[in-house]
């Protein structure tokens, strides 16, 4: 893996063979402890905060250097937080999900299919999942925050029960939930991976329902 310095200040982690970027780290910006109701993050902040990497082999050096002017204003109120946002996006060919249907289409495998549907229709329940390598932060590190981002399409069934609204008329919307896989995503029945192989799953039994109980 390389590290590549982006002109927006942020740090891209490519692979060395195919150039594809691993995860990435934005440019950080500092906040301290005084309310701002005109800040995007609740408190006075400041993007005046700069990041370069060093790498030796497998190992980088990040160094963060923030602006000693906005640090040293009379109008800090401390502590100063500094926020190094990491940011994973598999490629398509790293990606690890899955979708699974009750019904008839319990014992499918959708492993070729791009679709990653949620909800409950006449005949069927549908759930997803989907696994990320986070291989990349080190163990112990300590997360203030994190955030997974999904997109929603469209809808594949005219009978679901509750698809997400786009707006305007019409029943609030309701908005899929992430749940914690109980298990193991890559041992499934009889030892077989989830994402690889045809299965069978109790819809409930094994994940968490992600739209309470419909």
């Amino acid at each position: 893996m390389e590290a590549k310095p982006q002109k927006d200040g942020s740090i891209a982690f490519v692979g060395k063979g195919d150039g594809q970027v691993r995860f990435v780290m934005p440019k950080p910006f500092m906040t301290d402890s005084q309310p701002d109701p005109k800040s995007p993050y609740g408190k006075a902040w400041s993007d005046k905060v700069t990041q370069t990497v060093e790498q030796k082999g497998a190992n980088f050096t990040l160094t963060i250097v923030a602006d000693k002017e906005w640090l040293t204003d009379p109008k800090r109120k401390y502590p100063v937080t500094i926020d190094p946002t990491i940011i994973i996006q598999p490629t398509p060919t790293e990606s690890q999900d899955a979708m699974i249907l009750s019904g008839a289409d319990a014992d499918s495998n959708f492993d070729t299919s791009w679709r990653l549907s949620v909800g409950t229709t006449s005949t069927y329940v549908a759930r997803s999942l989907v696994k990320f390598n986070l291989s990349g932060i080190e163990k112990g590190t300590q997360l203030d925050a994190a955030r997974v981002e999904l997109y929603y399409d469209q809808d594949f069934d005219a009978t679901m029960s509750n698809p997400p609204r786009h707006g305007g008329h019409g029943s609030a919307p309701r908005h899929p939930r992430l749940e914690r896989l109980r298990g193991d995503l890559e041992s499934g029945p009889g030892g077989r991976s989830l994402v690889q192989t045809r299965w069978r799953l109790q819809i409930g039994s094994g994940i968490q329902r992600s739209d309470r109980g419909q």
